[in-house]
């Protein structure tokens, strides 16, 4: 299959909320050969740390996704479109949660009318929403016109829970063979240990993280909150020592 890959045309893809755009790196190790990313991604930081790691990507002068049309994209033959809107309105981690659709409408009225000229391979992917707001999941999926399909990412290989909604029209996640990842201790320093397996879902680290994740010193049983290369390995997706 990577070699069926590396003989394709280099491909195009579009990105919506794409941070530092991880998905370029996977298309490679898959690969792909990559010709031109179009990132619309608002945050500044995000932005210039993408464009060090891939001169592939072009960012869209409009950061707002809400202010760009299909018409300011580059015309390019498109293989593939991701996206991961912002999340915290809808989070069940939020005590109040907010029943906003904006973010999806605008990237999905971007997306559609490139899809009947291209066979156009999509992934979104969000947060399990709160059950105060569960409906909206209802309403995403009429947006984006696909059934949404719920993964945690510790049935894919990581060592730590994500459980996430994902739209795709390319594969049945639930079709997919379960993946344990057999040397969890990897993921860390060298005779540090995950404190629990699984990990549980890796927040954003900080003072006011209520479940940050602990790693255990073997010989002496010492207790510390991971480092943040250690995060880095953890991460969901990611393999083992590519921080």
């Amino acid at each position: 299959n990577v070699l069926a890959r590396l003989r394709l045309t280099p491909i195009n893809m579009l990105s919506f909320f794409g941070g530092i755009e991880p998905q370029i790196a996977v298309a490679k190790e898959l690969g792909f050969r990559v010709n031109t990313v179009y990132s619309v991604e608002i945050d500044e930081t995000a932005r210039d740390t993408a464009k060090r790691l891939y001169p592939e990507i072009t960012h869209s002068l409009q950061g707002d996704v809400k202010k760009v049309t299909t018409a300011m994209l580059p015309d390019l033959e498109w293989f593939a479109a991701f996206g991961g809107p912002p999340c915290q309105a809808s989070s069940r981690r939020n005590s109040n949660p907010t029943k906003d659709t904006s973010l999806f409408q605008a990237m999905a009225d971007i997306v559609q009318p490139l899809i009947p000229e291209s066979d156009l391979h999509m992934l979104f992917e969000n947060v399990v929403p709160h059950r105060m707001i569960a409906d909206i999941r209802e309403d995403w999926d009429g947006i984006l016109g696909m059934t949404s399909q719920r993964h945690n990412a510790i049935t894919s290989g990581s060592i730590a829970v994500r459980d996430r909604l994902y739209w795709t029209n390319s594969v049945i996640l639930g079709d997919l063979r379960p993946i344990v990842h057999r040397m969890p201790d990897m993921c860390c320093d060298a005779g540090w240990v995950p404190e629990t397996r699984p990990m549980q879902t890796l927040m954003a680290m900080g003072d006011d993280t209520d479940k940050p994740p602990w790693v255990v010193e073997l010989s002496t049983r010492r207790r510390m909150k991971a480092s943040p290369h250690m995060r880095d390995w953890m991460n969901p997706g990611l393999a083992a020592g590519s921080g």
